[in-house]
């Protein structure tokens, strides 16, 4: 039996987020996950947009978890092991 891999949401992944718009149509975000922070009472992940996004390329959109419909990992980011162990010293709940 092949042994299945499972991609990781890590800092610095390319993604494609598909959340709830309107009724006509989902939102599609194309960027880099740079990581998550609250946004009200609610957790939302932040990304980094694309070249894709025109106008909007660098600027980082914050998308709601409970908005997402689907996320799809196109590439693995690469892991900084002091830098996360720095921002878990820093951070609290």
């Amino acid at each position: 039996m092949k042994k299945i891999e499972f991609k990781e949401l890590t800092i610095g992944s390319t993604c494609q987020i598909t959340s709830l718009g309107s009724k006509e149509a989902p939102i599609i975000t194309l960027g880099k996950f740079i990581g998550y922070s609250g946004l009200g009472n609610m957790d939302a992940l932040c990304i980094e947009l694309d070249k894709s996004h025109k106008k909007l390329a660098g600027k980082v959109r914050m998308i709601s978890s409970h908005m997402i419909m689907t996320l799809d990992i196109l590439k693995e980011g690469k892991e900084d092991d002091e830098k996360d162990k720095e921002t878990l010293e820093r951070s609290y709940l």
